[in-house]
């Protein structure tokens, strides 16, 4: 009976310690670093990532690397050292790029994209498409 006992609190605190984690999944959208990862508090790294994880959705990340950004409509490859955070509103994207270099590409039938940097903010207007089934935005 004891094993069972600390079995199970073993298993629960697993499941408090990545709840934070497993609450990021909910657009489907994935990180995969190419290096490293840091989730940014404040303006200081808390966790630092080198495998795939759910996207921190409006959370600040800063790449050691190259990091692509995978959702179904949307790509990004952010830059070594870029700091970025991207969030999936009910109409758009929001990509905050505070430093570095965020290369994207949208399919066509993709929510535009919101750029909000330390500068500006612009929003991402509907841009017209050729026919073809390959037409991409890149940018």
């Amino acid at each position: 009976m004891k094993r069972i006992s600390r079995a199970m609190v073993l298993v629960l605190a697993t499941l408090m310690v990545l709840q934070p984690v497993l609450s990021w999944a909910g657009s489907g959208a994935r990180v995969i670093p190419q290096g490293k990862v840091s989730i940014l508090e404040e303006g200081k790294e808390v966790t630092q990532f080198q495998s795939e994880l759910p996207l921190p959705e409006g959370t600040l990340m800063l790449c050691k690397g190259i990091c692509l950004v995978q959702t179904q409509s949307v790509q990004l490859v952010a830059q070594d050292q870029a700091v970025f955070a991207l969030a999936e509103g009910k109409s758009r994207w929001d990509l905050t790029v505070k430093s570095g270099q965020v290369d994207f590409t949208i399919r066509p039938d993709g929510k535009p994209i919101s750029f909000h940097t330390p500068h500006d903010s612009i929003p991402m207007e509907r841009a017209i498409m050729p026919a073809s089934g390959t037409a991409m935005v890149k940018g």
